[in-house]
């Protein structure tokens, strides 16, 4: 109990700035934890090619592709890894990026080029062709870009 004592007296002495500071750094920790556990949980995604092959998401999203095999062909796309989504950028560079367009996952792209920002980050700039972000150009993460081969 005397230790109770000893924080409620030093919480009394700290003025206005260092209460809000201390109920701030409370708040991050709070926020840390919730990301890292939210982050934690299972997404479950489903890709299935061919013949009248729905798929629906976790997030929502729904896809199907109703090609016919003479239609099956290789092609490049957008996923990001974890099922969130993905900015299409007009420079490769984490500093202060430009936003474009917000692509659905699973628009088809064009690879364009690659470029290795540093040790652990490559970009790759590609041309949208399908979805809301059609036709526009712009960089993103190599690990949101995908290829289907059939």
């Amino acid at each position: 109990m005397n230790k109770i004592h000893r924080i409620i007296d030093w919480y009394r002495r700290l003025n206005m700035i260092k209460k809000i500071s201390f109920w701030g750094s409370i708040g991050s920790i709070i926020s840390a934890i919730a990301l890292f556990y939210s982050s934690a949980s299972v997404s479950e995604r489903q890709t299935s090619y061919g013949e009248k092959s729905p798929n629906i998401h976790s997030n929502g999203d729904v896809n199907i592709n109703y090609n016919s095999s003479q239609e099956r062909s290789s092609y490049n796309y957008i996923e990001h890894p974890d099922g969130g989504g993905t900015l299409l950028i007009a420079t490769p560079s984490l500093t202060n990026p430009k936003v474009i367009c917000h692509p659905e996952s699973g628009s088809k792209v064009e690879f364009l080029r690659e470029k290795k920002e540093n040790s652990f980050m490559v970009w790759v700039q590609v041309k949208v062709l399908s979805g809301t972000c059609q036709g526009k150009t712009g960089w993103i993460g190599k690990d949101n870009y995908r290829t289907h081969n059939s």
